[in-house]
């Protein structure tokens, strides 16, 4: 089986309610049977969010992983990912918040981490304080898509490999001193700092 943009029936509306037990927003519709734009912004999410090739397309890979256990955010309060501007130049977070496939990478960084606290020391940037930081122009912390992180007791080399090995088609700033930025841009991107 495979669904898409457009599809229609009990299977799309399945998934639909299996997206949403995972975190994901369907939307002013919700779960109704139709495959719209909503349905595949939410799939796109689910599958930067796991590591999967983000087509926005339900295929076997992506329905196995549907089917699996949903993995709860329950290590990460929106707190953590407020601007460093401390609502000088914003409101804290983006308008409609972090990333929900950025929160679903983090609880499996934490996972394979032997669940170790993940630390976020940069989340999201309003423009003016990614400038005054120095991020790039165009940033994914602009877009509350991106974490920077530690975790205590663990050397940022095997940090690095975590990201790298999780987050296949993401950004991942590897070699820092002391932090691993991550970010579910979409598609793969890796840097040395």
């Amino acid at each position: 089986m495979v669904l898409k943009k457009g599809a229609r029936g009990t299977e799309v509306y399945n998934v639909q309610n299996i997206l949403k037990d995972w975190g994901f927003d369907l939307g002013r519709w919700g779960a109704d049977g139709h495959f719209g734009k909503a349905t595949r912004k939410a799939v796109l999410g689910f599958q930067r969010g796991m590591g999967l090739a983000p087509d926005g397309i339900v295929g076997p890979d992506t329905m196995d992983k549907l089917r699996q256990e949903p993995i709860r955010i329950t290590h990460f309060r929106d707190v953590e990912f407020y601007c460093h501007c401390l609502r000088r130049y914003c409101q804290g977070l983006p308008k409609d918040g972090m990333d929900p496939a950025l929160l679903l990478l983090l609880e499996r960084i934490r996972r394979e981490a032997g669940d170790q606290p993940v630390i976020i020391t940069s989340g999201y940037r309003c423009p003016v304080w990614n400038r005054k930081s120095g991020g790039a122009l165009l940033s994914q912390h602009l877009y509350g898509r991106a974490a920077d992180i530690i975790i205590r007791g663990m050397a940022v080399a095997d940090v690095n490999v975590i990201c790298d090995e999780l987050n296949p088609y993401g950004g991942v700033g590897l070699g820092g001193e002391n932090i691993t930025h991550v970010d579910v841009r979409g598609r793969r991107a890796r840097w040395r700092y």
